[in-house]
């Protein structure tokens, strides 16, 4: 029985014991579950749970700094997601001081919901912060409350980390003679403890610079650590840990900052006052020409650097021999230099001394000096144009042995180099160096001395050297004068050149793709080969032929040609006879030749015997087309007349001048389509689709009439347009 009492009257008491135990435990529960919602995590919003969307929410918060300095200013953008005015406030939470402080006044004056809202906050203390930003429609009490931050619609919370300034003193002169200082502005009420640590670039090992933690210092004043001297040059990584010891929640360190820091290498009084050092020649050696700023012994040292292996040699074999540092001292190089870039570096040190300054290249020494100099390519260039003739090709035989790969430019100037002329239309493509390539400069020349500039480089470079005349980069040049002699008749005659943007394998390319044709000997025709479109495409072929040339000729109109050449031509052509002066006319009106109109009429016509050259009757009126205009293959005499009804070409005069317009409007002065050659209205490569005829032969085969009046014409003035590829 007593033992059952006394176990009774235990269990009573445990009973009691556990509801008291359990009754704290919900308080205390319950007391960090409201704390802790009134500073929970950054980056959050809260809004009320039946706000009907009545209420202000906070759309964005936006701050200038995700970390601050001490003293820095802190600006708070927020948005809202209405139109309508809300107002603002803002609340600050320090870790250290555990409340919530109001940053302004209340709430700020109403503003648009839907515009940006910035708030300034100065000057803050090093710390952790946690920041409330607070929204209510205007003219509202809001619908949630908060014992610590008062009413509002939302609320938006984040964190914020001021951290002290650490700087480092005199940090763009330090050199291994120097202390390394750090300054520490923390402002941390309280003590505070710290350690350094070093780690130099390249090396995976930290050094203490502090025997572990330092004393406790006083953490809301500024203080310095001198670190020493850095003995070795170079870049360094300086890690700085910050202990708060007023913070009970610190094991190692409250705050960590890593700076970065180079270390110049000691200063000398031995320099390098002068350094002169010859250009450099292909496969020959070179001397240096050294001045130190001492009366003292000093001794030099050189190497070599090839910049395209980063390489260094030592071509003087080590230090010379103690000289005098106030005179000039002469080191002859014997290295055989090769084509390329190449760093001249000269070391000087006090003669007997190791040299203060330690560099992985250049070994030990006080001072350095550097300049750089380029190994040229050599450039052969032979002119197998001898006695050069008005109307000639300049023929060069060009080559540069050094280079696996070089590419050529040509500069023309006939006024002694005054003003230079781009022959080559830009560097051609590369070839071998080491072959000898002929290089042919178009167009052909006129009478009279010419200075010839030929430029290489080396192939995937832009050139070691740039002109001084604007003439581009280059490697190398070479220069010549050629003498063209004069050839009559001239004194009519230019040649000018028309540059295209791409190579003639391009061109081809292009072209091949296009479905040209050619016709057979037994008159059929089939889709040209490549051999047959570049046979006609590559106008090397022609430039030099007196016939074939004909197709570079210039349409436009020209003078010297008379309306009696042209009805010589006409004379026999049905309705087209002695009408000379009308065509001589319409082309002049134009700016077309008056030779090639006729011809153009004659061929569309078959000379004048066509139904549209004789007149067809459409809608009770006879119309006339001399030029095959609107004349589709599928019905050419009905679309024809139906063009020149349209047109209103009611007699042979309206034909000649509504013809000669669209020759004119649509090929020879188009801007766009720039064709006022043979060869430009069957080959265009700027636009495939506009060229005049598919037959691969056609410029060549429109040769013979248009030459044959030109050669009755001894005082009509010619312009030879010759097109350059690339």
């Amino acid at each position: 029985m007593l033992i059952y009492k006394n176990s009774a009257t235990y269990s009573k008491t445990n009973i009691v014991h556990k509801i008291i135990r359990t009754s704290l435990l919900i308080i205390i529960t319950f007391f960090l579950i409201t704390y802790n919602q009134k500073i929970y995590a950054a980056t959050t919003s809260e809004t009320s749970q039946s706000d009907n969307g009545q209420t202000v929410k906070i759309t964005s918060v936006t701050t200038n700094n995700n970390v601050l300095t001490k003293g820095s200013t802190l600006n708070i953008s927020a948005i809202s997601n209405t139109d309508s005015d809300v107002q603002y406030n803002f609340f600050i939470y320090s870790d250290s001081q555990k409340k919530w402080t109001e940053l302004f006044n209340g709430y700020s004056s109403p503003t648009p919901g839907n515009k940006t809202y910035t708030a300034s906050v100065n000057s803050l203390s090093t710390g952790k912060y946690k920041i409330a930003v607070l929204a209510k429609k205007s003219g509202t009490t809001g619908v949630n409350n908060n014992s610590d931050l008062g009413n509002y619609d939302d609320c938006y919370y984040f964190d914020e980390n001021v951290i002290p300034n650490v700087t480092i003193n005199n940090s763009s002169t330090l050199s291994t003679n120097d202390d390394v200082n750090i300054n520490v502005d923390a402002s941390i009420n309280g003590k505070i403890e710290y350690k350094v640590l070093t780690k130099k670039e390249g090396s995976s090992d930290w050094v203490y610079k502090t025997n572990g933690y330092s004393t406790p210092v006083d953490g809301s004043s500024p203080f310095n650590i001198n670190l020493g001297k850095l003995s070795d040059p170079g870049n360094y990584s300086i890690g700085l840990y910050l202990k708060n010891l007023s913070d009970s929640n610190t094991d190692d360190y409250s705050d960590y900052y890593c700076l970065s820091q180079y270390i110049n290498p000691p200063s000398s009084s031995v320099k390098i006052k002068d350094l002169q050092v010859d250009d450099l020649t292909l496969d020959q050696g070179t001397s240096i020409k050294v001045l130190a700023n001492t009366d003292e012994k000093v001794q030099y040292r050189v190497f070599v650097n090839n910049t395209e292996n980063n390489t260094y040699e030592d071509v003087s074999n080590g230090y010379s021999s103690p000289v005098d540092g106030n005179k000039y001292y002469t080191i002859n190089i014997n290295k055989k230099f090769s084509y390329g870039k190449f760093k001249i570096s000269v070391c000087v040190k006090k003669a007997g001394t190791q040299g203060v300054i330690s560099s992985d290249n250049l070994g030990y020494y006080d001072d350095y000096s550097e300049l750089e100099r380029q190994v040229l390519p050599t450039i052969n260039v032979q002119n197998t144009s001898l006695n050069l003739k008005e109307g000639d090709p300049l023929i060069l035989n060009v080559s540069s042995p050094q280079l696996p790969k070089a590419q050529y430019r040509v500069f023309i100037s006939s006024d002694s180099g005054v003003n230079w002329t781009d022959a080559t239309n830009g560097y051609i493509a590369a070839v071998a160096g080491n072959i000898v390539y002929k290089l042919s400069i178009n167009p052909p020349f006129k009478a009279g001395e010419y200075k010839i500039l030929v430029l290489v480089k080396a192939d995937g470079t832009d050139g070691m050297i740039t002109d001084t005349g604007n003439l581009g980069k280059y490697d190398n040049y070479y220069y010549l004068t050629v003498d063209v002699q004069g050839s009559a008749p001239s004194s009519n005659i230019q040649y000018v050149q028309t540059n295209y943007n791409y190579t003639l394998q391009q061109v081809l390319d292009m072209e091949a793709k296009d479905s040209p044709m050619t016709q057979t000997s037994s008159g059929t025709w089939e889709s040209a080969s490549s051999d047959d479109i570049l046979k006609y495409l590559d106008p090397s072929n022609y430039i030099y032929d007196d016939y074939g040339k004909y197709q570079f000729l210039r349409l436009n109109y020209c003078d010297g040609i008379t309306a009696d050449v042209l009805n010589s031509a006409l004379k026999g052509k049905g309705l087209l006879e002695n009408k000379g002066d009308v065509f001589l006319q319409a082309a002049k009106d134009n700016n077309i030749s008056p030779i090639y109109l006729v011809c153009h009429a004659l061929e569309e016509t078959g000379n004048g015997t066509s139904q549209l050259a004789t007149g067809i009757t459409l809608n009770g009126k006879t119309v006339y087309n001399l030029f095959g205009i609107g004349a589709v293959d599928a019905d050419p005499i009905n679309a024809g007349a139906q063009r020149a009804y349209s047109e209103g070409w009611f007699s042979i005069d309206d034909a000649i001048k509504g013809g000669a317009k669209f020759v004119a409007t649509f090929y020879i002065n188009n801007s766009n389509y720039d064709q006022n050659t043979l060869y430009k209205m069957r080959w265009n490569p700027n636009t495939l689709w506009h060229q005049y005829a598919t037959d691969v032969r056609w410029a060549f085969n429109e040769i013979y009439n248009l030459k044959s009046l030109y050669d009755l014409c001894p005082n009509a003035k010619l312009t030879f347009d010759i097109p350059v590829y690339k």
